[in-house]
């Protein structure tokens, strides 16, 4: 990380890191993971969801192959 730089910072514990969605509810959260950063802001927080939309989203452009 650099001063003025953009990051995006998930903190975790791996002892219990998994995850509960399912096909039906893809939105639920991960748990163990109570903490992530997109640009410095928190996006999760003590493992809820705040209302801040950060960071922007990133399409997958198609090969050439």
């Amino acid at each position: 990380m650099r001063l003025q730089g953009a990051a995006h910072i998930v903190r975790g514990d791996r002892a219990t890191c998994g995850s509960l969605d399912e096909v039906e509810a893809p939105r639920i959260l991960p748990v163990g993971i109570p903490h992530v950063l997109i640009d410095g802001r928190f996006v999760i927080e003590d493992g809820r969801r705040t209302d801040l939309l950060a960071g922007r989203s990133v399409r997958r452009t198609p090969s050439a192959d």
